[in-house]
């Protein structure tokens, strides 16, 4: 079921971030209905996500979904300036890992100075491990039933973890 509701995610983060496959595709709707959209001239396809205010102190059921939340905040494809502000509104830190690709940039091939696909890095010597640590943190996450939040590896911080 998580497997699942991953690729989803995937899938459709893809599909609201890139203009060029909305264009390819010639999608005008990317939902049946417009239920869990709302307008958002911004975006490539014109609509976007609405997302419902949660206040998980208040109503902690409602956040049985939020499990492990890994973010770059160098992010370049989908950079979210108010990632700061989303995760403390959100009361959002106990479930936060930061890849902090700011801190190995410099040292790292050009073609890697985005971090957005770092989970994925994998095939790549110079950046597997990263992807690996990011990968094995989300094994270790699943493996304590969602307990826990390792520090797998120095590049990366865990705020609740202090």
């Amino acid at each position: 079921m998580i497997a699942r509701r991953a690729r989803l995610a995937a899938a459709l983060g893809f599909l609201l971030t890139s203009a060029a496959g909305v264009e390819a595709a010639g999608v005008r709707m990317l939902f049946p209905t417009d239920q869990l959209t709302e307008a958002d001239p911004r975006q490539p396809t014109g609509r976007r996500i609405r997302l419902l205010l949660v206040n998980c102190l208040e109503a902690p059921s409602t956040c049985d979904e939020i499990s492990l939340l890994q973010t770059a905040p160098d992010d370049r494809t989908v950079p979210i300036p108010t990632r700061e502000q989303i995760i403390h509104a959100g009361d959002l830190q106990v479930f936060l890992s930061i890849y902090r690709h700011d801190t190995v940039a410099g040292a790292l091939p050009p073609r890697f100075a985005n971090p957005h696909g770092f989970i994925t890095w994998t095939r790549f010597p110079d950046v597997a491990a990263i992807a690996r640590a990011a990968q094995e943190q989300i094994a270790r996450f699943f493996l304590s039933d969602g307990r826990t939040i390792e520090r797998t590896d120095p590049r990366f911080d865990v705020p609740a973890a202090g």
